[in-house]
């Protein structure tokens, strides 16, 4: 019988190098991934105040007094917490300052004082639940640290995190102590985070999370405006094949143009970890993965640590969907008729947005409709909502002007035929472009049908539909 994987809690030294697969991949990627670090850090500061109450960085001193001026302009505040040592990459834990020794400033930027102050108060106390959420972090990541990190004192969260992955799009298989995934994307690769290279700042509770999908998807949204090359780059290492292996508190993470070698938490048996993506400009050819397509075939008995499911299950039940994976495959047809349509939109309105995933994905600036008490508490950790009884309750409160709405055409089927009149003259009046969209294959054709409605732009992909009412 084949002896399950533990752990052995023990003391491990901060270090971590990197070897390039040739010269040329390091000539060509090191200045990128250069410019990468600099684009994440100004994107971490401008989600300040956008989509999320603060942020946490490391500021030299030389930096702190510009720092300082342009947060104090822009009305939000910082708050210094204390000094860490200069580390050269990621460091997996705190590194404090010594004596002689280079340091950093270890601030937060807040939206407001009263963010600060916050956030002030759960530092020192350790509420780290407290500081996630005013970090804007998942609720289930925030759990996930909480209990992995914090509780068990793991170094490196990628096994435990690995263990607990499910429902990707491209599958994935677990033979014990080696599991291989596909369709993992690249908000969802935290593996490159010692090279710098993230789409977000915390560490999440599975490959598969879709509330780091739609929390990377914010910050991809600020790089694209303000980095769009830096940003090309960044997906393009994240989606690419790699490997993470952990032996004797050793961990390996292999990419097609370099490996890292980093500590880990010592466990008694080796334990890999693969992502199948794509190739990389500058990469070399081998024999093995992740220079080499291949697969892992089992070589033991599988024999995986065993870890609390994780609470996802209102993330896409509450948007009334039976498994994670189909509302994933649903809501990439809304996003990618959207982005095609109106990426350059500001302002979005949802009505009846359930738990605000995907009206999040799609515009940091969405506002939305919830009549569901446990719907509506679950989306406002995300985006503003309000709570009306009705569609038709709401619109008869708000006079605001949207770019664009987003309704499920089932909604305007439900309504008595005086309610569906007024809000289709609503719409008219108040949204520049109405978007509608059903999860039953034909079945929008039919009800623009039957309720004699105009559409353009129709795409139909995965049973959804979606299309431009014509008004």
């Amino acid at each position: 019988m084949v002896e399950p994987v533990t752990r052995y809690i023990i003391p491990v030294p901060e270090w971590c190098r990197t070897i390039w697969t040739s010269a040329a991949a390091k000539a060509l990627w090191t200045p990128r991934i250069q410019q990468i670090a600099g684009a994440w850090t100004a994107a971490e500061r401008n989600s300040v105040g956008n989509f999320r109450a603060a942020c946490r960085q490391n500021i030299s001193p030389d930096e702190m007094p510009a720092l300082s001026m342009k947060v104090a302009e822009s009305g939000r505040t910082l708050l210094v917490l204390g000094q860490s040592a200069v580390t050269a990459s990621y460091a997996a834990g705190p590194t404090p300052a010594v004596p002689g020794g280079k340091w950093d400033y270890n601030v937060v930027i807040a939206e407001s004082a009263a963010a600060a102050r916050a956030f002030a108060t759960a530092s020192k106390s350790g509420d780290d639940a407290t500081m996630g959420d005013l970090l804007g972090f998942p609720p289930c990541c925030i759990d996930f640290f909480v209990k992995f990190w914090v509780g068990e004192r793991w170094l490196d969260t990628t096994w435990p995190m690995s263990n607990r992955t499910n429902g990707l799009a491209g599958g994935s298989s677990n033979f014990g102590r080696s599991l291989e995934f596909t369709g993992v994307l690249p908000q969802n690769n935290i593996l490159l985070r010692w090279l710098g290279v993230r789409l977000v700042p915390h560490l999440p509770c599975s490959h598969s999370c879709i509330g780091t999908t739609a929390f990377g998807e914010q910050f991809g949204k600020i790089l694209m405006a303000t980095h769009p090359v830096e940003y090309g780059w960044m997906l393009s290492l994240l989606g690419a094949r790699l490997q993470w292996s952990a032996n004797k508190g050793i961990a390996e993470i292999a990419t097609p143009i370099l490996k890292i070698s980093t500590k880990t938490d010592a466990l008694t048996s080796k334990v890999v970890v693969r992502l199948n993506g794509g190739d990389l400009e500058g990469q070399a050819r081998g024999v093995m993965f992740p220079w080499k397509i291949t697969s892992i075939t089992p070589s033991i008995t599988p024999m995986p640590l065993t870890f609390h499911k994780a609470e996802s299950e209102t993330l896409y039940s509450y948007n009334g969907f039976a498994s994670l994976n189909g509302m994933t495959l649903s809501h990439a047809v809304i996003k990618d008729f959207y982005a095609k349509h109106y990426a350059e939109k500001t302002s979005l309105l949802v009505l009846r947005r359930g738990n605000s995933l995907l009206a999040a994905a799609l515009s940091p600036l969405a506002h939305g409709v919830e009549a569901d008490p446990a719907r509506a508490t679950d989306a406002e950790k995300r985006l503003p909502i309000v709570y009306p009884d009705t569609i038709i309750s709401f619109m008869r409160l708000l006079e605001k002007s949207y770019d664009v709405a987003l309704l499920s055409a089932e909604r305007l089927a439900e309504m008595n035929e005086l309610d569906r009149a007024y809000a289709l003259r609503w719409l008219e009046r108040h949204i520049e472009h109405v978007v509608l969209y059903t999860y039953s294959d034909g079945h929008l054709e039919t009800i623009c049908q039957n309720l004699g409605l105009q559409y353009e732009h129709l795409e139909s992909r995965d049973s959804v539909q979606v299309a431009r009412l014509v008004q």
